[in-house]
Parts: structure tokens; C-alpha cells; sequence
């Protein structure tokens, strides 16, 4: 558990091997370098995910994955009795998780079914177990996942997404230095020092650790929907996965050190020793992620706060007063929101109430592969409802079309005349 809160709240290697760090390693020019590492990618660690704010799937899926990894772990480690109330109600917990992880956060999905699948089987010193309670707890387990998550998974049909391999230029291996440089290097000495461990909790270790190695070759070797997001989703998983492995040897390893002589002792104390100042620059660079994000204001509004929305009145006066009126409508109205280019202005009042609106960034509707006619069509008409390039009757079976109401138009700005 320590290893786990100490990967979600420390950095990388920044400090010492990314000069885009070093230039501003106190304000957000820093705090960003770190996270774009590998060319067109995006390499966010758990700590920049927290203070960037963004209340993304990968963010709102800490709680659940985490204690999937935990209860999985603890259950790899000391497996229950076969049929016992511990074994039954782990194997209906692990299912409630997982299924909140899918719904959360779908691509954890595979690692949450591969945790079980290494979590669930009985204990092999159990007394010649049944096929009936070697296979009770999947059966409950998945009982439970499909209790949760059934009815979701009835009403909600994700768009298709692409797969095959990636045929580019890979990521440079010092790219994995700076991100994963400390877990891998304790890794690296558990395998020289300790091996093939007998002890059940170094073997869960290694699966972890092997599980983490596999994501990050997955993630270069193929793509998911995009380059970017392969990166990003399961790099995140992998830091998690090294981070609580590389962890769970650090006691093995200082009690390996303690054992030996003075000249055997000496290496594994200079590596243990290079890896705890590794620590410590880890967890200093996510304190100066901490300062340059407190030291970053890009709009007005009252710091610190816990509502998202309370810089709204200062910088958007028109915009909050919109949000207010909107929030307290039934439903959820599609609106005609100009949607620009990413990441400017625009579309604040969607983002703001939830309202769907008829076309949203473009970039963004490309990852997700919608086709490029089908947006551009959808910009030109939005771009005609905002400029008046239709007449009143055009104006008012476009908008039916798109379900917003002709005779209350919910519009971002005033709603030009119609010619």
C-alpha cells in the first residue's frame, strides 16, 4: 500500500534527464514538460493527473482500480480457504470492482481481467479442491460484474475503435529512463540479487512487474484508437503495476543487504543506495509540480476551492449566468455551441452543464473515429446557425433535425436574423 500512494504521488526523472523541466522546473512550463516526454505522445503520471484537474475516465478510475490492485494482490499473496466465506465474499468484491473499473475507465478492462484471472483460482496446498470450488469463484465474481455493470452495458454501445500495429518510430529507451527509471532499476536488482523467489509475495511481485513490462512493449508495438492515448492509458497502468512491484522487493533486497559480508554487501548497497536518491528525486519533483501548479492562476476566481465552477462569476459572468439557467431546466437540451479549435473558449457551456450540443472538436471527434465529412457538414451548419445563412424555415428544420428546440433555441451568443 505505501509503494501504491508513493507511485500516485511522486514524479519521474525530470530533474535529471528533461531540460524542459530544468528550464522551469517551479511553474507550469516545467509541470508540463514532464508529461510530454515521448514524441506525439502524451506520458501523464498519476500526480499530474490529479493537479491538472481534468476529471477524465483515468482519473475518476483511481478508487476502484486501486483497490482491484490491492484486493487482488493481498488475495495472490495469501490465498483464502476454497468455499470460505473470505474466498466468497473476495471473489463478489474483485466482481464489483471490475465492473466498476469498465464502467469507468474501459481501457483498465484487460488488466482488471487478467488480475482476476491470476487472483480468483484456490490455493494449491487446499486438500484436493472440487471443480465446483475451483470454479465458484469466477462464477461469482462474474455474477456480481454483470450485475453492476449489466445494465449499463444494455443501453450504452460504444463506437468501434482501431487496432493494429504501429508501424513508426518507436519511443527512444531513454524516453523509459526518465518515466520508469527507478522502478526498473529496482527490478533489475531483485532479478540479479533475489531471482526466482519461492516466497508467495515476491512471486506476486514478479507477475505484477512482468504485467507492467508487457503493457509498455503492448503500447509500442501496437495501437488502440490512436498513438497518443495507447501511450497514455497504458503507461498509466504500467507505472501502477512497477511502481507497487518494485516496492514490494525493497524489503527482500535490504534484508539480502544485511546479510551478506562487507564486500558482497557493497554493490547491493550502492544500488539500494542510488535507488533511494532516485526516490527522493522523485518525490521532489512532484512537490514542484505541487508549487508551479499553486503558483499557476490562468483565469480570476477564489483559491483554493473545491468547486470546479467558482471562477465561472469572475472570468464568464454572461457564461455563469447561462450555466445557471441551463442547470435548472429538465433534461439536458442540445444547445448551438460554436465549437472552434481545441482547447480555446469555445464550447464552455457544454462542458459546463453536460448539454450535448451538434458537433464538438474536431480533433478530438477524429480520435474517436467519426468520420471527417460527417464533422465538416455538422461545422458549416452551425456555422450558418450562427451567422444567419438561413432563412427562418431552413433555420428551423436544421435545428429539428439536430433536436433543438426551434421555438427556444439554447444558442452561445445571440441568434442572428435569419435572411
Amino acid at each position: 500500500a505505501a509503494a501504491l500512494v508513493l507511485t500516485l504521488l511522486s514524479g519521474t526523472l525530470a530533474p535529471l534527464f528533461n531540460a524542459g523541466f530544468r528550464a522551469d522546473p517551479f511553474g507550469f512550463g516545467g509541470f508540463w514538460a514532464a508529461s510530454r516526454v515521448i514524441p506525439d505522445g502524451i506520458d501523464e503520471f498519476p500526480l499530474f493527473t490529479a493537479l491538472f484537474a481534468d476529471l477524465h475516465a483515468h482519473f475518476l478510475s483511481w478508487a476502484p482500480f486501486s483497490a482491484l490492485l490491492l484486493l487482488a494482490v493481498l488475495r495472490m499473496r495469501d490465498r483464502p480457504v476454497p468455499g470460505g466465506r473470505s474466498d466468497r465474499c473476495g471473489a463478489l468484491l474483485l466482481g464489483l470492482l471490475a465492473a466498476a473499473v469498465h464502467l469507468t475507465n474501459p481501457w483498465e478492462t484487460p488488466l482488471a481481467a487478467v488480475l482476476l484471472l491470476f487472483a480468483l483460482p484456490p490455493r494449491r496446498d487446499a486438500d484436493a479442491p472440487s471443480l465446483a470450488s475451483r470454479v465458484e469463484p469466477f462464477l461469482l465474481a462474474g455474477a456480481a460484474a454483470l450485475a453492476a455493470a449489466g445494465p449499463t452495458l444494455l443501453h450504452v454501445r460504444s463506437a468501434p475503435v482501431a487496432f493494429g500495429f504501429f508501424r513508426e518510430t518507436h519511443a527512444s529507451p531513454l524516453a523509459y529512463r526518465e518515466l520508469f527509471g527507478l522502478p526498473l532499476l529496482l527490478l533489475a536488482v531483485a532479478w540479479i540479487v533475489i531471482g526466482a523467489p519461492r516466497e508467495s509475495a515476491l512471486r506476486t511481485a514478479w507477475l505484477l512487474g512482468l504485467c507492467g513490462l508487457g503493457l509498455l512493449a503492448f503500447a509500442e508495438l501496437f495501437v488502440v484508437a490512436d498513438r497518443m492515448n495507447t501511450l497514455f492509458k497504458f503507461g498509466l497502468q504500467a507505472r501502477l503495476l512497477l511502481g507497487l512491484a518494485a516496492g514490494a522487493f525493497v524489503p527482500a533486497l535490504i534484508e539480502r543487504a544485511r546479510a551478506r559480508g562487507l564486500a558482497p554487501r557493497l554493490p547491493l548497497g550502492l544500488a539500494l543506495g542510488l535507488a533511494a536518491g532516485l526516490t527522493l528525486v522523485c518525490v521532489g519533483a512532484g512537490g514542484a509540480h505541487i508549487i508551479s501548479v499553486l503558483r499557476t492562476r490562468w483565469v480570476p476566481g477564489p483559491r483554493p476551492a473545491l468547486d470546479g465552477f467558482a471562477y465561472v462569476a469572475a472570468y464568464d459572468p454572461a457564461g455563469e449566468r447561462r450555466m445557471h439557467a441551463l442547470n435548472g431546466r429538465p433534461g439536458l437540451p442540445t444547445i448551438v455551441d460554436p465549437p472552434g479549435s481545441p482547447y480555446s473558449p469555445n464550447l464552455q457551456t457544454t462542458m459546463r452543464t453536460g448539454c450535448p450540443t451538434i458537433v464538438g472538436w474536431p480533433w478530438h471527434l477524429r480520435q474517436r473515429r467519426r468520420s471527417p465529412e460527417a464533422i465538416a457538414v455538422r461545422e458549416r451548419d452551425v456555422a450558418a446557425l450562427t451567422s444567419g445563412g438561413f432563412t427562418a424555415e431552413e433555420r428551423r428544420l436544421l435545428l429539428l433535425g439536430y433536436g433543438v428546440d426551434p421555438a427556444d433555441p439554447v444558442l452561445v451568443g445571440p441568434l442572428p436574423r435569419a435572411r
